[in-house]
C-alpha cells in the first residue's frame, strides 16, 4: 500500500515538474514568435528602401570634402566644366556633379560632420540649378532635352528624399541651410516638371499640325482626281 502511495506521489510530482516547466517556455516561444515577426518587418521596411533607391541611384561619391586631398578632386570637376562647351553636356555634367555633392552631404551628416554637410548640401543644389540653366540654353538652341528634364525630376525627387533625411540628422543650429537647399529642391522640381509639361504639349500640337497638314493633302488630291475624271468624261 505505502508502495502504490509512493509511486503515485511520485508520478504526480513528475507530471507537475513537466507542466510547470512547460508553463514557463510558453513566453520565450511567444518571444521567438514576436522576434521573427519584427525581424520580417524590418526585411520589408529594407526593401521598399531599396526599390526606392532603385528609382534613381545617386553614384558613389568617392573621397568626401573632410579628406585632405578634397581640393583636387574640386579642381578636376572645374577643369571639366570648363572643358565641356555643348550647353546640354554641361547641363548633364552639373547633374552628376549635384548628385555626388547630395551622396557625399549624406555620409558626412552620418558621421555626424553637420556643418560640412550643410555647406555640401548647398553646393549640391546649386549645381541643381545651373543644370537648368545650361538646359534651357539648349532648348534655345533647338536641342531636345526632354529626356534630360525627365532625369531631373527624378533627380529632384532623389535630392528631396536625402534632404528630409539629412535633416532629421543635424543639429538645430545646421537646418536652416538644408531647409533653404529643401526648398530649391523643391522648386526646381516644379520647374523641370512644367518644362516637361510643356514640351509634351507641343510635340502633341506638333503631331495635330502633321495630322492636319495630311488631310488638307488628302483633300487637295481628292480635288484633283475629280478635275482629272471630269476632264476624262467631256473627253
Amino acid at each position: 500500500m505505502k508502495r502504490n502511495v509512493l509511486v503515485l506521489f511520485v508520478f504526480l510530482f513528475g507530471v507537475s515538474v513537466a507542466g510547470v516547466s512547460i508553463w514557463r517556455s510558453r513566453p520565450a516561444l511567444v518571444t521567438l514568435a514576436a522576434q521573427s515577426e519584427a525581424e520580417s518587418q524590418e526585411v520589408v521596411v529594407e526593401e521598399r528602401l531599396a526599390e526606392a533607391a532603385d528609382e534613381y541611384p545617386l553614384p558613389y561619391p568617392g573621397i568626401l570634402p573632410d579628406h585632405p586631398l578634397y581640393f583636387l578632386k574640386m579642381i578636376r570637376d572645374r577643369i571639366q566644366l570648363w572643358l565641356t562647351r555643348d550647353a546640354l553636356a554641361r547641363a548633364e555634367l552639373m547633374l552628376h556633379f549635384g548628385d555626388k555633392r547630395i551622396a557625399s552631404a549624406l555620409d558626412l551628416a552620418e558621421k555626424g560632420k553637420a556643418g560640412l554637410a550643410s555647406s555640401t548640401v548647398t553646393k549640391a543644389e546649386i549645381y541643381l540649378e545651373r543644370a537648368v540653366g545650361e538646359a534651357e540654353r539648349s532648348t534655345e538652341a533647338g536641342k531636345d532635352t526632354q529626356e534630360f528634364y525627365e532625369r531631373f525630376v527624378r533627380a529632384s525627387r532623389k535630392h528631396e528624399k536625402v534632404l528630409i533625411g539629412i535633416l532629421a540628422r543635424v543639429p538645430d543650429e545646421a537646418k536652416s541651410s538644408v531647409e533653404e537647399s529643401l526648398e530649391k529642391s523643391r522648386s526646381g522640381y516644379q520647374r523641370a516638371v512644367e518644362v516637361v509639361g510643356e514640351q509634351v504639349q507641343e510635340d502633341e500640337g506638333a503631331v495635330g499640325d502633321s495630322e492636319d497638314a495630311l488631310e488638307a493633302g488628302n483633300g487637295q488630291e481628292e480635288t484633283e482626281m475629280e478635275g482629272v475624271e471630269g476632264e476624262l468624261e467631256e473627253e
